[in-house]
């Protein structure tokens, strides 16, 4: 006994815990890497986050889930851990595209649904040399091309404000008038940008969304942004996108911990029907009771959970969409610190 208890010990001195779950058998020996400063042209970079289980069952990993395109892990999706083996799992990014301090996360999900973790890394990212067309890809018309036609702001709290930057450039060998505009007049998304190019001039148009003070309001906000040259509307739209959490989290108080299995549910054809069936279990392994504030599914898709119900600490629920839909997603906001939102995937 004496001598497990002192092999444990000094594993814990290696790897410490980076696990969000009710029995925390699996840890990480981290759960950020920084690989600094690099160069784009250098290509994709890689790191190992090496774990251990410590529990008396063996775990299996079930998947794990990529925050972006630009990463993705490599592991043995039919690898079991046994009690005190170790494993790795090799994450890659790849810096194409990125300018400046990039950060992304993986999800790590277990094949028993008992916990998942969150491992991130991030860079510093060195550009490499373009040409205007690879610099600025979407083109608005009269000249005018921009580096980016979509602005996502991330979770937004009652009150807080954010700023989105999308950069534009006149490519074309004359003055050219500019124009951006909000056509929905209730919004919370203000507008400033240049209103004359130069030929070769560069600009910003700065997207502000500031959430109103409701703290009833949970939804994903979406606004289309029109854009006028020379007088005439393009025909390229900008898009601000921006979720909105009323619940602002008490920092030092008991918190609800959401989990989800499976990490993507399959959607199941039903006898003599065109309709679709798919099952996610939703669970709380936190301290205190886990809130359903808002549910958002597409249309033509049917789902049993609603908004105002309550999972209390070790309960679950399970979760039937149903659609004549193959693939989607179903948005749960909650009242977990760690993750708001919570999308069930459909597949």
């Amino acid at each position: 006994m004496n001598l497990r208890r002192g092999f444990l010990v000094a594993l814990l001195l290696t790897f410490c815990p980076f696990i969000y779950g009710q029995d925390p058998s699996i840890v990480f020996n981290s759960s950020q890497w920084d690989f600094g400063r690099v160069k784009e042209e250098d290509g994709v970079l890689s790191h190992d986050f090496r774990f251990v289980n410590l529990g008396d069952s063996p775990v299996r990993i079930s998947s794990v889930r990529p925050g972006c395109s630009c990463i993705r892990a490599d592991y043995d999706d039919i690898m079991t851990v046994a009690p005190g083996s170790k494993g790795e799992i090799s994450v890659f990014f790849d810096p194409a595209g990125a300018s400046g301090e990039v950060f992304r996360n993986l999800e790590v999900f277990f094949a028993d649904g008992a916990g998942y973790a969150i491992l991130s890394v991030k860079a510093d990212v060195i550009p490499a040399p373009r040409s205007l067309e690879s610099m600025f890809p979407f083109i608005l018309g009269d000249g005018l091309r921009v580096d980016g036609n979509l602005v996502r702001l991330g979770f937004m709290n009652p009150g807080m404000e954010r700023t989105g930057i999308i950069h534009v450039v006149n490519s074309s060998d004359r003055e050219v008038s500019l124009r951006v505009v909000n056509p929905d007049f209730g919004s919370p998304v203000e507008i400033v940008g240049p209103e004359v190019l130069g030929p070769g001039e560069t600009g910003e148009i700065r997207v502000d969304c500031r959430m109103p003070m409701d703290r009833r309001l949970f939804r994903t906000y979406s606004d289309s942004l029109l854009v006028f040259s020379g007088g005439k509307q393009c025909q390229q739209k900008l898009v601000c996108e921006a979720i909105f959490v009323g619940y602002t989290p008490r920092e030092g108080q008991a918190a609800p911990s959401i989990w989800t299995n499976p990490s993507s549910a399959p959607m199941k054809s039903r006898f003599f029907s065109d309709e679709r069936r798919g099952f996610v279990t939703v669970g709380n392994r936190g301290e205190a009771p886990l809130y359903i504030f808002a549910v958002e599914a597409p249309d033509g898709v049917s789902v049993s959970i609603k908004a105002g119900t309550v999972l209390k600490p070790d309960s679950s629920v399970v979760v039937t969409a149903s659609s004549m839909k193959r693939n989607f997603s179903v948005r749960l906001f909650t009242n977990d610190p760690v993750r708001p939102i919570k999308d069930l995937i459909f597949n």
